[in-house]
Parts: structure tokens; C-alpha cells; sequence
């Protein structure tokens, strides 16, 4: 007896066996009777509950039940119900019932709901006789038609049949196969296309007529049956659109998958079709096989690298009885040829993920080969342009390859390739290392340009237009950088005109890790670059220069402030021994930047003031603004309140009036507010702050988003409003968080330490400093580490440690590097501890102060308890 069936198709047959109907078996289990055809035609599985109940309302005997219950749950094959014994055939082989020669699958049928019901309504459409399924080889065009035809096997009185046409190697064969498949037998005296649509012309059927891309000249016949027979209708699946006036064109894409791999639920994950279909596959190969923590992010990696593709999927799974799901992704990254069936009953045009698509490439022309290989240089898509100007695509070619499913629109004016698709027409490109290199050139010189368009766009008011069309091309970006960087010689001009706008997109997005990576790739390749021409030589050391204040930018918001110093010291070298006083401007910027946040101000005031001279001279507002915002902020490090009023007033005149950047007006708005937060004219720092968040969240700079919202929770602590000033402060810290700036993340633990003291939350306020104060130590941001010990010193004077405050605020008022709020305060506290203490145990706190060294102090106030 032959048990190659569903799940599904079995419980129809008990059913049938035991002579019970739908509506009886939807009763018993508490079902709908659509639930339970939905059940049988495969298209769902019962909870746990359903299960049980519908193994009772079967009368499956006990001894039976577990097996039943784990193959209803996929944890077992179907093979592993007994069979039921009866001579019945299944209903659509019955004499009564509908002809059919449709397959059986031997599979349960995962997903596609949407796309059922969608086919489901076009079959019942009187409009819509010729429907066509296509899509890329593997994407389950063949199984969804299958799906949908047994599910429609009552409408068509004459019989639903099926014509597998890929073994066809000319059209005249299509006849004789459809003959064949239908039960008609041809006769001498007529011709067979006319014996076949006078067969055809009274019946009421539909056909099935898989793989249709490599006849398409035989395509009028189709035409020729729905205008003989109105009462057939044809579902077709091919690579390829047919272009004919009556074809409804249905695109079949890979299974819906999780887009992040940061997905840790495991629940929502196995509700994906491709993890469904993985998994159910995986375990035919290894019963034993579960989704869990271990695996989790790479069974997601697999369906994405296949995107959703069932044919790559299933490949796949069949490598986890030798493989983990980890070693699987990493070959799929790496290899194509790695997705190879060893399974004999795969057709043979889907062994192996090459072999399916080779059928493609074997039905493009010349000029389309050349084209579809030349755009797998692209990533994340491209527009029309770019493919003219990287390929030499026209749009007769785009079309084309659009028709035969290789190349898929994404948007209204973008097309992409599949990632699978996009590795094998690499492969044929990489096999001509010449015209490789020369795409490649190409490529990276139109994205050069791009970026030396988008320079002027992101300080402009178009600055939030030109993040999102960067956002968009940024994967394109990277490997024309990669090209730049890894292909030295010619490539210095295209590095020179994509570095500012790379550094402001990253910058912007808080992308400090993926900037600081760029820019020490292409300071790596400027370092062993040998120019021997002294004007190349010349260039070499600027462009370094340049590169090399950028990765020392990325360094310093990453906290690794020793390398910072490191690269910002050999760009300054190089630098001050060119002529390009704006590329020197800048490494000065970056360093006064740096040294102002780790607090060594008078150094960081010189490198500001110097850069921003420059900047005058140059007539540069762009620069120059910045220069006045890190100004600003050292001022307000001294407490020159109204000075650095003053400079941020005069920044927001540039950045509204001249340059119209949104990111410079948030940076000065910011300033703003700090300083009229410190000058006690909160209402007026409130609303610069909420003015700066605004834009902080329209250009979505996380950076910022975290720095403003510290700034209103402290203003709105100032004005009593500690809940409000508490949640604003949670948000910072997390945002900070998220964009791994552990330098400000130690500054806003203080001021919510600060806010939790105060109101009276001492033990929850001192594990805040604390942690600010163990991250301050790491990042060597001493004046933080230096704050955070002030206000811990303080819950400890509460606590009536008295002569242990005294001596660390004795040794924080040692520190010049300290900020002038925080060495206030420090001389505030102090005043109050020397009225309550005698006057040798003040000498004795203080003669221990000079004798400690910061480290000593920070770890015995991690310490206390």
C-alpha cells in the first residue's frame, strides 16, 4: 500500500473510513468545519487540546495515540501512523467523484495563506481563465499549484489535471502531453491541435501546466483552448510571464522569515513559514532536531541568506544531520554550491541551487548574461540610473530580466536581485577577473560621486533628504569603500570624495563602530601605499591625514581614547606639514572635541580656538560652527555661563540663517540650553531643549535624542518635577545605551543618581553612581569619574561618614580637569563637613587626601556598602 501522503490526507481517509462527515469531527473537536478541511487539505495543524480530542473523535486506540499526537505536532513522519485499512480509494479518485491525475504531496504544504486565498478568488473570477504563477527557480511556484488545485477539485465536474512540461523539448510536444494527461487519444485523419479543442470545447476542467519557461512559443496555444472551450481554465507556473492579452500574472516570492536575528522569541520565530518549512525538513533528516536558544540565531541567518527561498530552504535543512545550523549559514555565505540535494526522488532541475538557476541563464541572450552578471556588484538594490551607468542595462534589458523572475522590483524605482541569485551571477562574473575589476571601477567611481553630491545636501536644509537616500544606498556604499580601499592605486580620488559625507552619515546615524571600521580600512591602505611622484606623494599624506582625524573621531565617541590620541596625533603631524589648512582646521576640531570630553579643557580650548581661526579665515561656516559649539561647551566646563551663551547664539545665527543644517542647529540649540539652564532661566533652557529634540528625532540622531533628554529631565528635576525628571533620565541612559556611547552613558547615570538622591532613594541612587563611576574609570573621562565621587561622597556624609567624605572631596578639589559645578560643589560640601568636624580630624582627612591616588579612592567607593 503505498503511504507516501500528508498528514492531512490521512485524517480525511479515517474520517472516510469510519463514515464520518466534516461537521461530525468539527463537533467532537470544538472546531469549524472550515478549520478542519483547512486541517485535511494541509493548510493547518491542531493545538496539543484538538489533537487529543480528534484522535477520540477517530477512535484511534490508545496504544496508537502517543505516535498520533507527535505526528499531528511534526514530531514524527506521517509514515509512522498505521495505516488504514480499506479499499477505498482517496475521494478524488473515487468513479463519483472528480478525474484527477494531480501528484500526491508527500509533504505537509506550509504558509501561503494569503496566497491561497488570493488564487482562490482568481479561480472563481470568470475573468481571470489563465492564471500564471511566476517566480525565481525554487520558490514553491510548482507546490502552490499543486495546493490550490487540490483544494479546488470539486469545482471542475470533468477533472483537474496536471502536465509536467519541463521534460519537453519543443512546443510541438505540449500537445501530445496535455492529450496524454487528459485521457484523450488522437486519431490519424485531423489535425491533433483541433482534435484537442473540439475534446476541449464542451468540458469543464483545469488545467495545470508546470514549468512553461523555455516553450514560450508554444504560448498560443493557450490562447487557442480559452477561446475554443470556455469552460477550462489554465494555471500555469513558469520563470517567465507569457505576454498574452488574457494571462493574470501572480508573483510567487520566498516564505515570509524574521527580519532581525535579534528575535528572541522562539514562539513568534516557528511562526514564520521559511523557520515552519525549515524545521519540518530538518526534522525528516534528524528526528530529534528542536529550535532553541543555541540555534535560534542562525536557523533566522538561514532563512534570510535563502530569503524565504523553500528550494534553498529545504537544502539547507538537509546538512543538520552533519552540520550545526551555525556551520550551515557560514557555507551558504560562502559557498553556492554548497545547496546540492543528495535526496534521489528531487527532480533533477532542483538537485542543486546552481543547477536550478543554470536552466535560467541558459535562456538569456548574450547581452542579457552580460548584464545580469555585471549587476551582482550591487547590494541593497539600485535605481535605473545606476544600473545604466555601472552595467550598461537598458531598459529593454531590466525588462527582461524582470519578466524571467531574475531581477524583482522593491520599490517604485528600484529593483534588486535575490541574495542567492545575486551569489550565482557573481560566480560568472568573478570567472573574467577583467571585467570584474572593470565593473567594480565603475561601481565605485558612480558611488563616489554620490557621495561628493550628498556632501553639500547633508549641511543643508536638505539634510534630512540626503540621510534617507544614503540610508538607502548604504550597502552600496560599503563595498564601493571596500573596492576603494582593497584596490589602492587610482583610488585616492574617489576615497578623497566619499570621505566627509561617509563620516557626517555615520556621525549623524550613531554609527561609531561602523565609521571607526571604514576609516581605519582606508588608513591601513593610505599607510602602505607607495606614490613615488612627490605630487601623489603629497596628496597621499593629506588624504591619510584627513582619514585619520575621521577614525580618531569614531575612536573618541567609542570611548577608546588612548588610540584616539594615537591617530589624532599622526594626523596632526602629517597635516601641519601640508598646505591644507582646512584638513589641519579640522584634525584641531576633532582633538578639542576629544579633549573636552575628557575633560583636559584648557588643551581642548587652544585646539578649538586655533581650528575656528582658521575656519574664519577660510570663510568656512560649516566647520566654524562646531568649532563654536565645543567652545561653548568648554565655557560652560569653567563656568563662563553668559560666554558660552554667547558662542551657542552665535553657532544658531549660522546654522538657521546661512547653512540651514538641521544637525548644526540642534547642536547649538543644545548649547542654548545648558547655558540658560546654568544661568537659572529654565523656562527659556526648556524650550531650546524641546525645540532641539524635535529635530533630533526628524533626522532620527540617537546622539542627540540621548543628550536633550538628559538636559530636560535635569531641567525639569531644577523645577520639582523629580518623575518626570527621573523617566527622562531612564531614557537617556538608554538610548546611550543603544548606541554604545559609554562616555555619555556615565554622565547621565550621574544626574539620575543625583535626581534618585535627592528624592530620598539613596540605595538605588548610589548603585547609579556607582556604575557611572566604574564606566567613568574605564573610559578614562575623569571629570565624570570625578562627579560621580562627589555625589557619593555626599549620601555618605548623610550615612555620617563624615571624615571619609571629607577626604575624597578633599582629593576631587585636586583635580583641574574637574568641571566648575562639580568643584563647587565639591568646596560646598566641604564647608559643611569642616563646621561639624575637629580640627585634627580635618588634618587627618586631608593629609590622607594628598596621599591617595584616584584609582584607590574609586574603588573604595565602589566598595561601601
Amino acid at each position: 500500500m503505498n503511504q507516501e501522503f500528508s498528514f492531512g490526507e490521512w485524517i480525511r481517509k479515517r474520517r472516510n473510513f469510519l463514515g464520518l462527515t466534516q461537521e461530525v469531527v468539527a463537533e467532537q473537536v470544538g472546531y469549524s468545519i472550515a478549520m478542519i478541511r483547512k486541517i485535511e487539505d494541509g493548510e493547518r495543524r491542531p493545538s496539543p487540546r484538538a489533537a487529543l480530542l480528534l484522535a477520540q473523535a477517530l477512535e484511534i486506540p490508545e496504544d496508537q495515540q502517543d505516535v498520533f499526537l507527535k505526528v499531528a505536532r511534526q514530531e514524527r513522519a506521517v509514515d509512522q501512523l498505521v495505516p488504514v485499512e480499506d479499499e477505498e480509494p482517496f475521494p478524488w479518485q473515487a468513479a463519483s467523484g472528480p478525474q484527477t491525475n494531480l501528484p500526491l504531496p508527500t509533504t505537509l504544504f506550509v504558509g501561503r495563506e494569503a496566497e491561497l486565498a488570493r488564487l482562490n478568488d482568481l479561480l472563481r473570477d470568470p475573468a481571470s481563465r489563465l492564471i500564471v504563477l511566476i517566480g525565481l527557480a525554487g520558490t514553491g511556484k510548482t507546490r502552490l499549484a499543486l495546493q490550490v488545485a487540490h483544494g479546488n477539485l470539486d469545482r471542475f465536474p470533468h477533472g483537474v489535471f496536471f502536465v509536467s512540461l519541463a521534460p519537453l523539448t519543443s512546443t510541438e510536444m505540449i500537445i501530445a502531453s496535455l492529450g496524454s494527461a487528459v485521457g484523450f487519444q488522437f486519431h490519424e485523419a485531423a489535425e491533433p491541435q483541433e482534435q484537442l479543442l473540439r475534446y476541449l470545447r464542451e468540458r469543464q476542467m483545469l488545467l495545470v501546466l508546470d514549468n512553461f519557461e523555455h516553450l514560450m512559443e508554444g504560448a498560443g496555444l493557450l490562447s487557442a483552448i480559452l477561446q475554443a472551450a470556455p469552460g477550462v481554465q489554465i494555471l500555469v507556473t513558469s520563470r517567465e510571464r507569457l505576454n498574452l492579452q488574457g494571462e493574470w500574472v501572480f508573483e510567487v516570492e520566498g516564505l515570509p522569515y524574521p527580519s532581525s536575528s535579534e528575535e528572541s522569541n522562539l514562539e513568534r520565530i516557528e511562526a514564520y513559514g521559511a523557520v515552519q518549512l525549515f524545521l519540518q525538513n530538518a526534522l525528516r533528516v534528524r528526528p530529534t532536531f528542536r529550535l532553541n536558544e543555541e540555534n535560534r540565531e542562525w536557523v533566522v541567518r538561514i532563512c534570510q541568506l535563502t530569503e524565504g527561498m523553500p528550494l534553498g530552504i529545504e537544502l539547507s535543512a538537509a546538512w543538520v544531520r552533519v552540520l550545526s545550523c551555525q556551520q550551515i549559514a557560514r557555507e551558504i555565505e560562502s559557498n553556492l554550491d554548497f545547496l546540492k540535494a543528495s535526496a534521489r526522488d528531487f527532480p533533477e532541475r532542483h538537485r542543486s541551487l546552481r543547477a536550478a538557476l543554470d536552466h535560467s541563464w541558459n535562456l538569456l541572450s548574450k547581452q542579457e548574461r552580460r548584464v545580469f552578471q555585471r549587476l551582482s556588484v550591487f547590494r541593497g538594490g539600485f535605481r535605473r540610473e545606476a544600473a545604466q551607468e555601472v552595467t550598461g542595462a537598458g531598459l529593454e534589458e531590466l525588462t527582461s530580466l524582470l519578466d524571467k523572475s531574475l531581477l524583482k522590483r522593491i520599490e517604485e524605482e528600484r529593483y534588486d536581485l535575490h541574495e542567492l541569485v545575486r551569489q550565482y551571477a557573481a560566480s560568472h562574473l568573478q570567472s573574467d577577473t577583467q571585467e570584474d575589476g572593470r565593473v567594480h571601477e565603475r561601481h565605485s567611481s558612480y558611488y563616489a560621486a554620490l557621495l561628493e553630491g550628498w556632501e553639500e545636501k547633508i549641511a543643508s536644509p536638505r539634510q534630512m533628504e540626503a540621510l534617507a537616500e544614503m540610508d538607502v544606498e548604504i550597502d552600496n556604499v560599503r563595498v564601493a569603500w571596500n573596492w576603494m580601499v582593497t584596490h589602492p592605486h587610482g583610488q585616492m580620488a574617489n576615497i578623497a570624495k566619499s570621505l566627509h559625507s561617509l563620516w557626517r552619515f555615520h556621525d549623524i546615524r550613531g554609527r561609531f563602530r561602523d565609521g571607526e571600521v571604514l576609516m581605519r580600512q582606508a588608513a591601513t591602505m593610505l599607510k602602505t601605499l607607495n606614490e613615488t611622484e612627490a605630487t601623489q606623494s603629497a596628496e597621499r599624506s593629506i588624504l591619510l591625514g584627513r582619514v585619520l582625524a575621521e577614525q580618531g573621531y569614531f575612536c573618541a565617541y567609542l570611548g577608546s581614547y588612548e588610540e584616539a590620541r594615537e591617530v589624532l596625533g599622526q594626523s596632526l603631524t602629517l597635516l601641519r606639514a601640508s598646505a591644507d589648512q582646512a584638513a589641519l582646521a579640522h584634525t584641531l576640531a576633532v582633538l578639542g572635541y576629544m579633549k573636552a570630553r575628557l575633560g583636559e579643557f584648557q588643551e581642548a580650548r587652544a585646539h578649538a580656538e586655533e581650528s575656528l581661526a582658521i575656519y574664519r579665515a577660510l570663510g568656512d561656516h560649516d566647520r566654524m560652527l562646531y568649532c563654536l559649539v565645543t567652545l561653548s561647551y568648554i565655557h560652560l566646563s569653567q563656568g563662563a555661563y553668559k560666554k558660552a551663551y554667547a558662542l551657542a547664539i552665535e553657532g544658531l545665527a549660522i546654522s538657521r540663517d546661512i547653512l540651514g543644517d538641521p544637525l548644526a542647529t540642534e547642536h547649538c540649540l543644545l548649547s542654548l540650553s545648558s547655558a540658560a539652564s546654568y544661568l537659572g532661566q529654565y523656562a527659556e533652557a526648556k524650550r531650546w531643549a524641546e525645540e532641539s529634540l524635535q529635530i533630533s528625532k526628524a533626522i532620527n540622531h540617537r546622539p542627540g535624542i540621548g543628550e536633550t533628554l538628559k538636559l530636560l529631565g535635569m531641567i525639569a528635576h531644577k523645577l520639582g518635577q523629580t518623575d518626570h525628571a527621573v523617566t527622562l533620565l531612564r531614557q537617556s541612559v538608554s538610548q546611550f545605551r543603544e548606541i554604545g556611547d559609554r562616555t555619555l552613558i556615565a554622565a547621565a547615570l550621574v544626574d539620575l543618581g543625583v535626581i534618585m538622591r535627592d528624592s530620598q532613594a539613596e540605595s538605588e541612587a548610589k548603585q547609579y553612581l556607582q556604575e557611572a563611576l566604574q564606566t567613568a574609570m574605564e573610559t578614562r573621562t575623569n571629570h565624570t569619574a570625578l562627579h560621580a565621587l562627589v555625589e557619593i561622597a555626599t549620601i555618605e556624609m548623610r550615612a555620617g561618614n563624615t571624615e571619609l567624605a571629607l577626604e575624597w572631596l578633599m582629593h576631587c578639589l585636586r583635580f583641574p580637569s574637574a568641571r566648575r559645578e562639580i568643584t563647587d560643589r565639591a568646596q560646598a560640601l566641604r564647608a559643611q563637613l569642616v563646621e561639624h568636624l575637629t580640627p585634627q580630624q580635618i588634618k587627618a582627612a586631608e593629609a590622607r587626601a594628598q596621599t591617595r591616588t584616584l584609582e584607590s579612592l574609586v574603588q573604595e567607593a565602589l566598595t561601601t556598602g
